[in-house]
């Protein structure tokens, strides 16, 4: 497992180290959670986003209090092009449950992390195919009231505003995602989900 950065610390200095962590992440270290200063249950704490063009509204994670969300956390400060196509891969994936979440009233966006001009945002939607609404971390507020140190880094929370689950990049991140979904509607339970995640092979008798 990496190691956990610093809150003090400024979160442009550690994109390539995220990058990395993306790029190598085992299932253990993708399926932790992202998130250093939350926990499962806990109510998420208040953070202030600005929207991506001057149309969209700005959001504040209490305004959404009522209504379960989905934050997408990304970013795309490397030397090379490397976490931004991580960050396209990843939203390109999770539009698929875009249908999914409009069906059970759970409001999707994405966060970039960064702070990137708007033409850099314009091309991580177009080339993901993504139709949530993105908004940008205002001060890095939210990097620093979550304690974000996995990018890109998936967020669910309940409409309480408690933190259901957190998680980072995985091949079946969708899946898990979905699960995690429905668990907290009451839809299935854990081990229903775990069963269609790990379905046990049956040996045919000759």
């Amino acid at each position: 497992m990496h190691k956990l950065i610093s809150k003090n610390n400024s979160p442009s200095r550690f994109f390539a180290i995220f990058a990395v962590i993306f790029y190598c992440s085992t299932s253990a270290v993708a399926y932790s959670f992202p998130f250093r200063e939350l926990a499962i249950g806990d109510p998420v704490p208040d953070v202030s986003l600005i929207g991506y063009t001057q149309n969209q509204p700005d959001l504040s994670f209490s305004a959404l209090k009522g209504k379960p969300f989905v934050a997408i956390f990304w970013g795309t400060s490397v030397d090379t092009n490397t976490m931004k196509e991580h960050s396209i891969a990843t939203l390109r994936e999770i539009e698929s449950l875009s249908i999914f979440f409009k069906d059970r009233e759970v409001y999707p966006f994405s966060v970039d992390i960064h702070g990137s001009n708007p033409d850099i945002i314009a091309e991580v939607k177009q080339q993901s195919g993504n139709s949530f609404p993105v908004f940008h971390d205002h001060e890095q507020m939210a990097y620093g009231a979550l304690g974000v140190y996995v990018m890109p880094a998936i967020l669910l929370v309940d409409k309480d505003g408690n933190v259901v689950a957190g998680m980072g990049y995985s091949r079946d991140m969708v899946h898990r995602l979905r699960g995690a979904v429905e668990i907290m509607l009451g839809e299935k339970t854990m081990e229903q989900i775990e069963a269609e995640l790990h379905p046990k092979m049956q040996e045919k008798t000759a």
